[in-house]
């Protein structure tokens, strides 16, 4: 029988229809996606730009009813001020592949004009916020593009943020849903950016901490950084998993950041603060951290301290504390025996469960050349695309770990 026979009226309708979401857990979850930010040390920035246009591939897992976007220039990881931008435009439709490669290009008459006049790209370290997108019409559901272009008075070069894009030299032409030629692919986005939306889902929402190896930065099998490529933001190893297990991830993650960094209160607006820590019912904190405080010196004690204090500082902004989950630090090319002496030790005390920790995820037997002492500390090339950071093959092999080490709620 189905709700036209039941001989209810609407409004008994819809009260029906919340009391049966609210048994089978159908929430509203509001979840971040995107980049964390924009620095040069570890992204570098793009040629000299007075006009250009991007394109991104967004890829969320279930249908938004409401959602809306941050954009800034600055320097993130210095805390430095950059030119203001002039966006010229926001467009969003539905993603064309050919042959199952993504393209960068819009299905036909797919695309929606979500803002069709100039507004301002802080370089001041504040963002432009859009409004909150809610007709049915703008809602993203898959794999969408997303389209935005910007011009600048003088021609200043534009930090990159991880993540891939295709560029093309005016933004009329990335905002121009017909155009489907001379787009630049690129592994990186001269911008910052990040998404904000809402979901009606029974799926639990988790929270990640980490670096470069869960931002994103990925590519070909290699051992220098030409092999590096792109991917979009929701094909990240967190992102994969949750994906997987029926989940929502939200990833505060920043390429070449130290855990100490996210002590650092002045950071709280980027790595904190809108990931809307103390209203979200995150499940879990899943951590990896610690590569980068070793490989700028910092010692075992040092390194234990500020993990410490950065985990103690998640349960305090969240106003609980939620099962934690800490994965090991991968061998890295470029580390002496001191260094590698630091991490072991490390990752020995991570699998002692600190901080009531409820598991240990450990890559390391994928990720090492082999057991012996020896070999513990060398890579094992085909996890890696630079000696630093995962391959696609690391990728899915972290993805496959998680699946079996982090508890679902």
């Amino acid at each position: 029988m189905g709700w036209n026979d039941t001989g209810l009226d609407l409004a008994t309708r819809d009260f029906v229809n919340l009391e049966l979401n609210l048994l089978r857990g159908v929430h509203t979850e509001r979840v971040i996606f995107g980049p964390n930010g924009q620095w040069p040390a570890v992204n570098g920035s793009s040629a000299a730009l007075t006009n250009c246009g991007l394109r991104m591939v967004i890829d969320v897992p279930e249908p938004t009813t409401r959602w809306r976007m941050g954009f800034q220039n600055f320097n993130q990881g210095n805390l430095v001020a950059a030119n203001a931008l002039t966006g010229k435009g926001i467009k969003v439709g539905r993603h064309v592949r050919t042959g199952g490669n993504r393209t960068g290009n819009f299905v036909a008459s797919s695309a929606v004009s979500l803002v069709s006049s100039d507004f301002t790209i802080p370089g001041d370290g504040s963002y432009y916020l859009t409004s909150w997108f809610t007709d049915p019409t703008e809602q993203l559901d898959g794999e969408h593009i997303l389209a935005v272009g910007y011009t600048q008075e003088s021609s200043t070069a534009v930090i990159n943020s991880v993540g891939e894009c295709w560029q093309w030299a005016t933004s009329t032409s990335a905002l121009d849903d017909t155009v489907t030629t001379s787009g630049t692919l690129r592994a990186n986005t001269p911008l910052g950016w990040y998404i904000e939306y809402e979901t009606f889902t029974a799926r639990n929402q988790y929270l990640f901490l980490g670096d470069s190896i869960m931002e994103g930065i990925t590519g070909l099998v290699g051992t220098s950084t030409s092999t590096i490529r792109g991917i979009p933001m929701g094909r990240t190893w967190p992102r994969r998993w949750a994906d997987q297990m029926g989940c929502l991830a939200s990833v505060s993650a920043m390429a070449g950041f130290q855990a100490s960094v996210w002590n650092n209160a002045l950071l709280d607006p980027y790595l904190w603060d809108r990931y809307n820590l103390a209203t979200t019912d995150y499940k879990a904190l899943i951590v990896h951290h610690g590569t980068n405080d070793i490989n700028t010196g910092d010692s075992l004690a040092t390194l234990k301290a500020s993990y410490v204090n950065m985990i103690e500082k998640a349960f305090t902004k969240m106003g609980k504390r939620v099962p934690l989950i800490l994965v090991t630090l991968l061998p890295r090319t470029g580390f002496d025996a001191t260094k590698n002496g630091i991490r072991r030790n490390f990752n020995a005390w991570l699998h002692e469960l600190p901080l009531g920790a409820v598991a240990c995820m450990d890559p390391t037997l994928d990720f090492q050349l082999g057991t012996s002492l020896a070999n513990q500390d060398s890579n094992a090339v085909s996890m890696y695309t630079d000696g630093i950071h995962p391959s696609y093959q690391g990728l899915e092999s972290l993805r496959k770990l998680a699946a079996t080490t982090i508890p679902l709620a």
